[in-house]
């Protein structure tokens, strides 16, 4: 950390083994803050090359290291004006960083981009020149590698859906993509040590994952390896849900789970679930640990949705960086479209809708409630982020940029600051041992809302619980049975 500044950044060094001296890289930006990433040696061990992402999320550069010297210079760029996505080496396992890595020949690199809006894979030569993109389309990979002969690409892509993620395989310098996996569903892959055989973990939306082995081959079967679930799971009706879309008015469609229930209820309310972590995904045809609960509601006569609100991943760089600046308004959006969806086309009553979430969710249902009074009857939060100043300095940076750069993105973006606007049920849920989004989150706006007077809110407090509900069973029951209550007491009433 230099002196008077307020960003720690993370340098690279070169040790030389015969004396143990130290020659820091200078990464050739000039005062620019920036952070190296790992560096990636070329397969004759000759050169080496790094990611290099600014300080403030808006650039990323590719570096040819010249290590004796302690110097290196720019053969590759990346910029965007919300956030550059992050940085990964090596593999790209769930499309949230940069991959990069040395071609055969050891004279170009290829490396991951968002470049033409979708995720897609590019090569450069050493000389800064303008990059070959190798894949392109309205899809984003993951999960990327390249075969032990150096002849092929591998790597999972939601090109058929952004729903599904489907294994491909690829020639080196691009071209006709190869669809190796076949059933509807999500698909992880890994192949075997003589590329032979490829491992699958495969998932829909009534089955769990569990292990699959195929031949390596177009058209092969997968055998099914294990059954994870119990008796008392196969015995259960598990519902296949629809995904549905819908337009946000701004531009983007919006894709959804669709829960419709044999037996609805006669006063035909409805919930909306909202997933957590902001850039995730929580529409897909797989398994989710959400799953059952949301099957439960269903089975008590709600109809139910599960929203990829904007910002969510999977469906490419404008969608993802919807939210820049200003959290819990375009993804808000998202969110009252639903409601008039639920109430044109499933004849929803639209006094009868409740919303709920966890993290990224809980922030998402205490700002449409606050800022939308009214519109959800009832909402119930879990470990929900108040203050974005006060959460993780990584993750809010590249969205809101630093607290004391842009004060204005973080008292718009924050929950806390529009408390006054609670008019309906709202039902407060934190563990105390949360080291993600600190319990105190949850205690200030508690006392927000004294101050304000209001009324219709609880809160409950989990003793031994941290974030992901991953302690005692009793828990997570107890989470699941009081969100159900406040749903049954305000929706159905």
């Amino acid at each position: 950390v230099k002196a008077g500044e307020p960003v720690m950044t993370y340098q690279l060094g070169a040790v030389h083994l015969a004396d143990g001296t130290v020659t820091w890289i200078d990464h050739g930006l000039g005062e620019r803050a920036a952070n190296f990433n790992a560096p990636i040696w070329s397969h004759d061990g000759q050169r080496a090359v790094a990611w290099v992402g600014a300080a403030d999320h808006k650039d990323a550069w590719l570096l040819l290291l010249d290590l004796p010297a302690g110097s290196a210079r720019v053969i590759a760029t990346d910029h965007d004006e919300a956030w550059v996505r992050g940085f990964r080496t090596g593999r790209l396992s769930r499309g949230d960083g940069i991959v990069y890595g040395w071609m055969p020949g050891n004279d170009r690199v290829y490396f991951t981009s968002e470049q033409d809006g979708h995720y897609h894979l590019y090569v450069t030569g050493l000389d800064g020149g303008e990059p070959v993109q190798l894949t392109q389309g309205a899809f984003g990979l993951v999960d990327l590698r390249m075969s032990r002969d150096q002849a092929r690409w591998y790597f999972v892509s939601n090109e058929v859906h952004p729903g599904e993620h489907q294994l491909y395989t690829m020639p080196l310098e691009g071209g006709e993509r190869t669809r190796l996996t076949r059933e509807s569903g999500w698909y992880g892959y890994v192949l075997s040590p003589d590329e032979q055989h490829v491992a699958l973990t495969y998932s829909n939306q009534t089955e769990p994952g569990d292990l699959f082995v195929m031949p390596n081959r177009t058209g092969a079967e997968p055998a099914r390896l294990t059954d994870s679930v119990k008796a008392d799971f196969r015995r259960h009706a598990w519902q296949t849900n629809e995904i549905v879309t819908f337009e946000d008015g701004e531009g983007h469609t919006i894709y959804a789970d669709l829960f419709l229930p044999d037996r609805p209820h006669p006063a035909r309310p409805a919930v909306i679930y909202v997933h957590g972590a902001g850039w995730a995904q929580g529409v897909y045809r797989r398994w989710s640990g959400m799953r059952p609960f949301l099957h439960y509601l269903v089975q008590q006569g709600y109809v139910v949705m599960s929203v990829d609100y904007r910002g969510s991943r999977g469906y490419g760089r404008d969608f993802r960086t919807g939210i820049y600046r200003h959290m819990g308004e375009t993804e808000i959006q998202s969110g009252l479209v639903a409601v008039e969806y639920l109430v044109r086309e499933q004849d929803v009553d639209r006094g009868r809708i409740g919303l709920f979430g966890g993290s990224y969710g809980g922030f998402y249902t205490l700002m449409a409630m606050f800022k939308h009074p009214g519109v959800f009857a009832a909402g119930a939060v879990r470990a929900p982020v108040t203050d974005w100043a006060h959460y993780n300095h990584g993750y809010t940076t590249r969205i809101l940029n630093s607290p004391y750069d842009d004060t204005v993105a973080y008292e718009q973006s924050s929950p806390i600051y529009f408390a006054e606007g609670l008019q309906d049920h709202l039902l407060i849920q934190h563990g105390v041992q949360d080291d993600n989004v600190h319990f105190q989150d949850s205690v200030r706006l508690a006392q927000r809302l004294l101050e304000l007077k209001k009324d219709d809110w609880e809160i409950m407090i989990y003793p031994i619980e941290a974030h992901s509900l991953r302690g005692e069973e009793y828990n997570r029951l107890d989470v699941m049975r009081r969100r159900a209550k406040l749903f049954d007491r305000v929706l159905k009433a």
